[in-house]
């Protein structure tokens, strides 16, 4: 069978359920940056992105449409050539942290 470690040794590796979410990579950027679960929290706080935006960005991001539809804002919808632009920033801001 070969050498058998002690359960002791297994404790260094133990990853506990909030690191594996923080890791969780749920999608990517044009440019290649990789976004967390972690990431994607932060941002959606920093920005004050209502759950609603969230689903529309999600939906626009996976149907290959993202600017074709914008978040919605105090004013109704928000179409401007940059409506999306803010949490991208806010991502590869937070790539590295």
């Amino acid at each position: 069978f070969g050498p058998v470690e002690s359960f002791d040794s297994l404790d260094s590796i133990a990853i506990s359920s909030d690191e594996i979410i923080e890791q969780e990579v749920i999608s990517k950027t044009s440019l290649g940056i990789i976004i967390t679960e972690e990431m994607h929290n932060t941002c959606k706080s920093t920005l004050n992105l209502s759950e609603s935006n969230v689903v529309r960005f999600k939906e626009a991001l996976f149907s290959g449409n993202l600017y074709n539809i914008g978040p919605f804002d105090a004013l109704g919808t928000l179409f401007s050539p940059s409506r999306w632009d803010n949490y991208f920033d806010c991502v590869e801001m937070h790539n590295n942290i």
